[in-house]
């Protein structure tokens, strides 16, 4: 396959106040713009936006521009791990090293990756050293033709920022819009979310909050393994938090007021979440708000959060649920095991026995797997008249 190309990047002060980084890559536009801070050009963010595509698609990377030594270095430990991972060969990163000193990091600042979640929430509350500014990116999780969505999402992050005294930063990408950058996602958003660390002006720590606990072993886009590897000589990552269980962290951050009247996990949040009422950033209902909910219900917490929508019939609500991951079967079971109602412990159960079933289905197709999350929902039912759950 041919090369891809990662042609010279273009600083631009738009006349909407914006400030756009962009580079065309493999002949289409590839750009990253905020509108709150400024921004400055970074190959490595390119480096580390792109790398995970151009093995997936076999392709080798060429940069018009200068790449930071350490950087490069960092590559070749990268692609170690991700030719074991995922079975992709090595590709060849064509690049003039870049001559320049390695830069002075003593007065630059720190930045968080921030959407309001449980980890992101976790890390602004216990991380160890000053944070300067929590950054969200629009065109990742929430998509880019979701303005509204992506203002809802940003006024939540700059309400947190108010209080903790930080600047906030929204960053916008045609990332996942663009014909190669946007392929892999699953497993190359550890890279994208690099990339915002390099794009900053003055930021030369960011710190990405570990999504899964280091319990759980295997590969996912962001690792505790490969996310400092994204690091450059001017830009460092530090991956935080992967010693606790998502339980473990909501648990940890239950009595903060901050997080009660702020915490924003609904799933919904990535569909046009700023449907829901102003009232509300959460709706109640999905996977992620009641497994929440059941935590928060255990800690005595419950009240204390009113940014959700809903509260109520949480056995319900899992009933609708189709599956989840191996992960959060363990998260549910660990719920359960603490203990809970009865028709909460009959609809968590039920959950965790479908879940191991679909999983091991993927080859019968969606359809396939709700043909027969048809039938365990007729089976739960009639579970539920005999057992009176």
């Amino acid at each position: 396959m041919k090369q891809i190309v990662v042609g010279k990047l273009v600083y631009d002060d738009r006349q909407d106040g914006a400030c756009r980084v962009s580079a065309k890559v493999g002949g289409e536009p590839l750009w990253f713009e905020s509108a709150n801070t400024r921004l400055r050009l970074s190959p490595e963010g390119f480096g580390s936006a792109l790398l995970v595509p151009a093995m997936s698609h076999g392709r080798d990377l060429v940069f018009e521009d200068p790449l930071c030594p350490e950087w490069l270095a960092n590559s070749q430990k990268l692609m170690d791990y991700f030719s074991t991972w995922w079975g992709w060969r090595p590709i060849n990163i064509v690049a003039e090293v870049s001559p320049i000193p390695p830069a002075d990091t003593s007065d630059c600042r720190r930045a968080l990756c921030f959407s309001g979640g449980v980890d992101s929430f976790y890390s602004l509350l216990t991380y160890p050293r000053p944070i300067d500014t929590l950054v969200l990116v629009h065109g990742y999780d929430i998509h880019l033709g979701d303005e509204d969505g992506a203002r809802f999402a940003f006024e939540n992050v700059q309400r947190v920022a108010a209080e903790r005294h930080m600047d906030a930063a929204m960053i916008r990408t045609n990332y996942r819009k663009h014909p190669i950058a946007g392929k892999k996602y699953k497993y190359a958003y550890g890279g994208a979310i690099a990339a915002a660390g390099h794009f900053l002006e003055q930021v030369g720590e960011l710190v990405v909050s570990s999504g899964l606990p280091q319990a759980e072993k295997g590969a996912y886009g962001s690792h505790w393994d490969t996310d400092p590897l994204w690091s450059s000589r001017s830009m460092t990552i530090d991956h935080y938090g992967a010693s606790l269980t998502k339980n473990d962290k909501i648990r940890a951050i239950a009595t903060n007021p901050l997080a009660q009247r702020n915490l924003r996990i609904c799933q919904q949040n990535f569909y046009g979440s700023f449907a829901l009422s102003g009232e509300f950033l959460n709706c109640g209902r999905c996977q992620k708000c009641v497994r929440t909910l059941l935590v928060l219900q255990q800690e005595g917490r419950l009240d204390d959060f009113k940014n959700f929508a809903n509260k109520r019939d949480l056995d319900r609500h899992l009933d609708r649920v189709m599956r989840v991951s191996p992960v959060f079967i363990k998260a549910y079971d660990e719920i359960r095991r603490r203990g809970v109602d009865r028709k909460t412990a009959r609809a968590i159960r039920a959950l965790i026995r479908r879940s191991r079933v679909l999983n091991c289905m993927e080859w019968a197709g969606r359809r396939g797997r709700k043909a027969v999350f048809r039938f365990f929902k007729w089976f739960d039912a009639v579970e539920r008249k005999i057992t009176g759950a």
